[in-house]
């Protein structure tokens, strides 16, 4: 694979069309109720659980429909959310559990990754083609490139650029009430 590039990827994620909230939009984030999950491509694990809070949220809301169909294999087994930037939940693609599986497992597994790749690309172009074999800091990448605003994930301009998000958006974000809890020098109050 030649060398990576992260604004290549960026362009070549799917976006998911946004709709408003409905009338029963949740008022609340879920939980997170599993053990903490590691980093990925530089996102901390609080982002991760942010990330997966709010597509919650819109899924919930009627905001985005999950796709029924992997956009690696087209399996209809297990379809959920899988992220490369998790400061954009609308540039999620969908992918099976085994998909999944090999792409989080690529470091570590690469034959299989390999295998998946010989598959199912066809052009070279598509974006699962373009993420990195190594373990590359896209988090960093992208605070670099377009600031530090973007760990706020409820001030997504995507997300505000739909009516009613922002009105309906819930307060209760992973890590941020804890964060709001700390005196001047990060101690927890």
């Amino acid at each position: 694979m030649a060398s990576f590039d992260p604004e290549r990827l960026l362009a070549a994620l799917p976006s998911l069309p946004l709709r408003p909230p409905g009338p029963k939009a949740p008022r609340s984030f879920l939980k997170w109720r599993w053990p903490p999950i590691l980093p990925y491509m530089g996102f901390t694990p609080v982002e991760r659980v942010q990330h997966w809070q709010i597509a919650r949220w819109l899924i919930a809301a009627g905001c985005i429909t999950v796709p029924t169909h992997c956009a690696i294999c087209a399996s209809t087994d297990k379809v959920g959310f899988h992220s490369e930037n998790y400061y954009s939940v609308l540039c999620s693609p969908a992918l099976c559990g085994l998909c999944h599986q090999r792409l989080h497992r690529r470091f570590s597994r690469p034959a299989a990754w390999r295998d998946l790749m010989q598959a199912h690309v066809r052009t070279g172009d598509e974006w699962f083609a373009l993420i990195p074999a190594i373990d590359y800091d896209l988090a960093g990448y992208l605070r670099a490139t377009r600031g530090e605003q973007l760990r706020d994930m409820r001030a997504d301009p995507a997300l505000f650029a739909c009516y009613g998000i922002a009105d309906k958006l819930p307060r209760n974000l992973h890590g941020i009430e804890s964060a709001e809890r700390e005196d001047r020098q990060g101690r927890l109050l």
